[in-house]
């Protein structure tokens, strides 16, 4: 069983609030996620050059707010299941069980997060 620990000095935004519709009613996501997305791959990239995950995974996700001004913490997953994929793991379908942690702190000196990936085995999805 590996497991994966990231670093990332920067705000976790949601996928679904940086989706839009264009005028001919077709939907696209913004510049401000497509920016988020280049930098979380460039970052992981950075912080592993292993082989890619297998198998069932457990996802957890603790992120840290200055404020409470953030999204819901349901909708926080979305954006790191797809920039990991294809570096992380083959693909997000393997995330079987995904936990998310928010700390808002005033004491905080920026907004951050942490991802820890374990591969988990069948008897250890149903702890």
């Amino acid at each position: 069983m590996r497991i994966l620990e990231f670093y990332h000095p920067m705000k976790l935004i949601s996928k679904d609030n940086e989706k839009f519709v264009n005028k001919r009613g077709i939907p696209f996501l913004s510049k401000r996620f497509k920016d988020f997305e280049k930098l979380i791959k460039q970052q992981v990239q950075k912080q592993y050059q292993g082989e890619m995950l297998n198998g069932r995974l457990q996802m957890t996700i603790i992120a840290l707010f200055q404020t409470k001004v953030h999204c819901d913490a349901s909708n926080l997953a979305k954006s790191l299941n797809d920039a990991y994929q294809g570096q992380v793991y083959l693909n997000d379908r393997q995330i079987k069980d995904v936990r998310v942690l928010v700390v808002e702190s005033k004491k905080l000196k920026t907004d951050c997060f942490y991802t820890i990936v374990k591969e988990k085995d069948d008897a250890q999805m149903e702890h």
